[in-house]
């Protein structure tokens, strides 16, 4: 997951890093929902989780209301 990040760093830029990553850990910002094949990277291994081929990460905002 690490190696993706990363790769959308680089592809998107300065403006991705800064809505995703916390600029004093480089680790990715609490409230951002990361999910690999519809379950939480949190719980299968955060940023060491292992993609496969085929599988499909999303990036899940914060969403509030009532």
């Amino acid at each position: 997951m690490s190696d993706l990040l990363n790769r959308l760093v680089e592809m998107h830029g300065s403006a991705f890093k800064n809505y995703v990553m916390e600029e004093a850990t480089g680790s990715p910002k609490g409230y951002l929902l990361f999910l690999i094949d519809g379950t939480s990277m949190n719980s299968i291994g955060g940023l060491n989780a292992k993609l496969t081929d085929g599988c499909v990460v999303a990036l899940m905002p914060p969403v509030g209301g009532g």
